[in-house]
């Protein structure tokens, strides 16, 4: 069906379209020409679809044409679509364009890029009208995707109250001294795989330390202080040290604070079997220190544990249990 200001150009000469020749449906627009150039000789080797007005003067593509549905739509350059956009078939862009309104694809719809395999997003786009933020970026999705290294964009929590946790890999820290300075007044860290020190390690924060059963603390070098030492309201459980030096060790846990609490607490002694590895004091009480809790016990599997627990407190209030096991 032939329309008002639908043109044809063919071989140099324009003509109105015919609905028996021409599958083609646009709407026309007051004081605006719509044509179509179907001449050969034009570069695209394709049809050109141009929006003029009265005077012929090209007008912004698509801009003043409202709501438009398209079976098959080619855009060699940059263009701005204002409004409402129906595409049923094939969107080919060598340009860029800009929708001001609403493109809407079918369920199969695909986005490619034909030239890499790929379809650019800039950074920042939006589902259902919710922005993502600017960490939301091809490199970070990738991330989060590839199945190896995610755990580099955020940190693991064992379940609601755990707030660091402490492992070989996919932990927030694999040393617990690390994760101990880095740590809060109420935090809680979870210890799932073994750690070392070689030197005095003082917890004297207000947190929780919780051990995996059968992860232990190691230290092979003699100290002459203690190994740990506790201040005050630090919690901790399944804590165990194991002493493997072949020489003297003066204090295993000593406790210079008060009401730390400390449950299923362990010291090993264990020299490799060189039976030349000492403890002088497993556990010590120091002077003044009052209302700390430990029950726990020394296990001598090689060397010397001399004193199992030695309460220099002066306070009758600590409740230390210890068993000594040979």
């Amino acid at each position: 069906m032939a329309q008002i200001n639908v043109q044809i150009r063919e071989n140099g000469e324009y003509r109105h379209s015919k609905s028996f020749l021409d599958d083609l449906t646009l709407r026309s627009y007051t004081g605006q020409l719509i044509m179509i150039n179907s001449n050969a000789s034009v570069s695209s080797g394709g049809a050109v679809f141009v929006i003029r007005d009265t005077s012929e003067t090209d007008v912004a593509f698509i801009n003043q044409l409202g709501d438009a549905t398209f079976h098959h739509l080619t855009i060699t350059g940059n263009t701005t679509i204002e409004d409402k956009m129906v595409l049923t078939s094939t969107l080919d862009v060598s340009g860029k364009v800009h929708f001001a309104d609403t493109l809407t694809v079918d369920a199969t719809s695909e986005f490619k890029n034909t030239a890499s395999g790929y379809f650019n997003i800039n950074q920042g786009f939006s589902i259902d009208s919710v922005s993502t933020s600017s960490t939301v970026t091809a490199a970070n999705l990738n991330t989060l995707t590839n199945g190896s290294s995610a755990d580099t964009l955020h940190n693991h929590r064992a379940n609601k109250d755990i707030d660091i946790v402490v492992a070989s890999s996919e932990g927030d820290y694999s040393d617990l001294w690390l994760a101990y300075a880095d740590a809060s007044a109420g935090d809680v860290i979870l210890v799932t795989n073994n750690q070392t020190t070689a030197i005095q390690r003082i917890l004297n924060k207000q947190i929780e330390i919780i051990f995996k059963p059968g992860v232990e603390i190691t230290c092979s070098t003699s100290l002459v202080t203690s190994v740990i030492r506790f201040g005050t309201d630090i919690i901790t459980k399944n804590f165990k040290l194991k002493l493997s030096q072949t020489s003297t060790t003066s204090i295993g846990y000593d406790f210079e604070g008060d009401t730390s609490y400390h449950e299923n607490i362990k010291l090993i002694m264990d020299d490799g079997g060189a039976g030349t590895g000492i403890v002088s004091e497993a556990y010590v009480i120091n002077a003044g220190k009052k209302g700390n809790f430990a029950k726990g016990l020394v296990h001598k599997i090689s060397g010397t544990v001399t004193t199992a627990c030695t309460d220099n407190s002066g306070n009758t209030n600590n409740v230390v249990s210890i068993r000594n096991i040979l």
